[in-house]
């Protein structure tokens, strides 16, 4: 693997490290949960930022770590499936309702067939393929 190689698959990590990190501060309801979610991001930074550490990339390493160890624990498919439970307590939801579990299982191969299927058999939620392609895949164009 070259040098230029090795920078862009950080690159990538690194730049859906902060996505995740963004994406789950945006969840956070109180004091408590803010904390807690720093402190564990805090610890990543740690670990890169020690003194004797001059390398010029250890703020892209935290970010990549961060989403390499927290995007497997906090965005599988039981998860989402947990949260939307809860939500569907609180109130009636539309497709809209649902773009951040959209963008990761856009991010994760998913079709926008397969998306629409998916939000029918899971979300309980019936949208077209094109609703959604115009929908999300405008949120997509931002990144």
């Amino acid at each position: 693997m070259t040098k230029h190689q090795k920078h862009l698959k950080q690159f990538v990590k690194a730049k859906s490290g902060i996505q995740l990190l963004f994406n789950e501060a945006s969840l956070l309801s109180n004091y408590e949960e803010l904390e807690s979610f720093l402190n564990i991001f805090s610890k990543y930074i740690l670990r890169t930022a020690n003194e004797k550490n001059n390398v010029g990339n250890k703020n892209i390493i935290a970010f990549k770590s961060y989403y390499e160890n927290e995007a497997g624990k906090k965005r599988t498919t039981k998860n989402i499936d947990k949260k939307i439970r809860v939500k569907k307590l609180s109130h009636k939801l539309t497709y809209k309702s649902y773009l951040q579990e959209y963008m990761i299982l856009r991010s994760r191969g998913y079709s926008w067939r397969k998306l629409s299927e998916y939000s029918e058999k899971y979300f309980k939620v019936q949208v077209s393929k094109d609703t959604l392609r115009k929908y999300v895949g405008g949120f997509e164009d931002d990144k």
